[in-house]
C-alpha cells in the first residue's frame, strides 16, 4: 500500500480547544499520527511517498477566493505562538468557536490538501488503492468558511482533480463520528459525485444541523447524497449494517473512483466515547472497504487522540490489503 505522508503537519499544534480554553485541544492528534507512521514504517507492505507541490489554483477552484485570501492573510498577521478564535460570527469566515487559527494554519492546511492531491494523482496513475495522511482534516470545511477544526476540504479538492483529469463520476464516503457537512455542501446539487456519510446522529453530535437521512441532494443532485446516522453508543453490528447499505448504493452508482474520508474517532477508546468499535472491528471495516472494488483513495483525517491508535489502524490496513 502506498501512503502519502509529510512530517510538516507537526507545525500545526494549537494548545486550546475553544475561546475559553475549557479543555485541551481535541484535535492535537500529532502524536497519534506520528505513532501510526512509526508503526507502519516497520511493515514491508507499506511504501511512504512524498507530497508533491501543486498550484494554489486548486484551492481557488474549490473554495471562494475571498475565503482563501482571508485565511492566508490572517495567518500571516498572527504572532508566532498566538491563537485566534472568532468573536463576530457572520463577519468572520469561521462558523464555530473551537477552530483555532495559528500562524502555521494556512500552510499546514494547504499541505494537507496537497497530500490529498498527491494521493489522487497516485491512485489514477496506478489504478490501485492509495492512502493519504491529511492533517488537519477537511470534511467540515465549507466553500466560504472553516469550522470543525477543518480549513480546506481535502476530499472536495481531490475529487475536482480526479474529475478534471479523466473521470466521469466518483463517490465520496465518509466514515467517522461526525457528519461530513462540508463535503455534502460542495456536491449537494452535483450528479457527478455521489456523497455518502456514516456518522453519529446529529441529534447527539457535531455538526448538529446536518447529516439526517432526508438530506438527499437537490436539483440535478437529488438522490446523489445519502446519510446513514447511527445512534451514539453504536457497535460494529450497527456500523456493518450501514456499510452494507453504503456498498449497495455505490454499486448501483458504479463510480470510476472511490474516495473515503476516515476518522479514528469511531474507536471505543477515543476520548469522546461516541461509538464502540474495537481493534478487531477495524479489520472487518477494512475488509468491507476492500470489497468495494474500485480504485480507492483513503484519507485519514484525524481522530487519533488516544493511546495505541496505531493498532486499530494497522488492523484496518490489513483488512484493506488482504487478498
Amino acid at each position: 500500500m502506498k501512503i502519502v505522508y509529510d512530517s510538516r503537519h507537526k507545525a500545526y499544534s494549537p494548545s486550546k480547544n475553544d475561546l475559553l480554553n475549557m479543555r485541551n485541544y481535541m484535535n492535537s492528534d500529532e502524536k497519534g499520527l506520528e505513532d501510526i507512521h512509526k508503526s507502519l514504517a516497520l511493515m514491508n507492505s507499506v511504501e511512504f511517498i512524498h507530497c508533491r507541490e501543486f498550484p494554489k489554483s486548486f484551492l481557488h477552484g474549490i473554495h471562494e477566493s475571498d475565503y482563501v485570501r482571508w485565511l492566508e492573510s490572517y495567518c500571516r498577521d498572527l504572532k508566532t505562538g498566538s491563537e485566534y478564535f472568532p468573536t463576530l460570527f457572520g463577519r468572520e469566515k469561521v462558523y464555530d468557536n473551537f477552530t483555532p487559527i495559528t500562524r502555521e494554519t494556512f500552510d499546514v492546511a494547504w499541505l494537507s490538501a496537497q497530500i490529498a492531491l498527491t494521493g489522487a494523482r497516485e491512485m489514477i496513475a496506478s489504478q490501485s488503492d492509495v492512502m493519504a495522511f491529511t492533517r488537519p482534516g477537511g470534511i467540515h470545511a465549507k466553500v466560504d468558511s472553516c469550522g470543525g477544526k477543518n480549513f480546506f476540504n481535502n476530499a472536495a479538492i481531490a475529487s475536482e482533480y480526479i474529475l478534471m483529469e479523466e473521470a466521469q463520476n466518483i463517490a465520496i464516503l465518509n466514515i467517522g463520528a461526525y457528519h461530513s457537512n462540508g463535503t455534502q455542501e460542495f456536491f449537494y446539487d452535483d450528479p457527478e459525485v455521489l456523497t455518502l456519510s456514516v456518522h453519529c446522529s446529529p441529534e447527539k453530535c457535531y455538526p448538529w444541523i446536518s447529516g439526517n437521512e432526508w438530506e438527499t441532494g437537490e436539483g440535478m443532485g437529488r438522490g446523489f447524497n445519502h446519510n446513514f446516522p447511527l445512534q451514539k453508543g453504536s457497535d460494529f453490528k450497527d456500523m456493518l449494517w450501514a456499510l452494507e447499505l453504503v456498498s449497495s448504493q455505490i454499486t448501483d452508482y458504479e463510480p470510476e473512483y472511490l474516495l473515503i474520508t476516515l476518522s479514528m474517532n469511531i474507536h471505543e477508546n477515543h476520548p469522546e466515547k461516541i461509538f464502540k468499535i474495537n481493534n478487531e472491528d477495524f479489520l472487518k471495516i477494512g475488509s468491507t472497504l476492500r470489497s468495494m472494488n474500485y480504485p480507492k483513495l483513503i484519507l485519514l483525517e484525524g481522530g487519533t487522540e488516544f493511546e495505541n491508535c496505531d493498532i486499530p489502524f494497522s488492523m484496518l490496513l490489513k483488512g484493506v490489503e488482504e487478498t
